[in-house]
């Protein structure tokens, strides 16, 4: 498996703000994705689960991570989230954060319907092959319902599909268990701060 570029640290999944009326407030947004950059974070992750992108529409999921680049640019690296049930969905939201300047996008696993591991590895892939820019899998079992297997990570990052993982698990085990398959060579983030020294 090749050496790929990593990003450490802490990548905070920020907050969308929105106004009374359900509208992304833009300007307030940028501000407090500025706070964290200014208190030292290494990367910002918008249209997270944190950022409610479960609740947008389409154009306010493409709104968010425009704003995102725009607050995170020249100073530390933006990852977009991009993960929908439908494979092709995902896929356009990754064009589009690649397009907008997005430095990574982060997709979280297909839940519904629930897929085999196989159709996951498969996600994946059609993904990675549309876009240009580091791809990371988000697995969060507790929130999802569903869990990717250590050895589908590994095989993704073994393919040069996937750059990371941020696993947003309760076994550390499991998390221990994709940095020893992927020899340290990949990105690995944990979602929970009780994992951040174990891991």
């Amino acid at each position: 498996m090749e050496e790929v570029r990593k990003f450490p640290g802490i990548v905070p999944p920020v907050i969308t703000v929105f106004d009374s009326q359900g509208e992304i407030d833009g300007e307030r947004s940028k501000k407090f994705i500025q706070h964290l950059i200014d208190e030292g974070v290494h990367g910002i992750f918008v249209a997270g689960s944190t950022g409610e992108s479960s609740l947008m529409n389409m154009n306010q999921r493409k709104e968010i991570i425009d704003i995102g680049v725009e607050a995170a640019r020249g100073k530390v690296p933006l990852f977009a989230g991009t993960g929908h049930n439908a494979t092709r969905i995902a896929v356009e939201l990754s064009k589009y954060a690649q397009d907008a300047g997005a430095d990574g996008v982060i997709v979280s696993l297909p839940h519904y319907p629930k897929p085999t591991q196989e159709a996951l590895y498969h996600h994946y892939k059609t993904v990675a092959e549309q876009v240009n820019i580091p791809l990371f899998v988000y697995n969060w079992p507790g929130q999802y319902g569903l869990d990717i297997e250590p050895e589908i990570v590994a095989n993704l990052a073994k393919d040069g599909y996937i750059r990371g993982i941020k696993d947003t698990h309760d076994d550390i085990d499991h998390t221990a268990e994709i940095i020893r398959l992927t020899e340290g060579k990949i990105t690995v983030w944990v979602g929970f701060e009780s994992r951040i020294l174990p891991s």
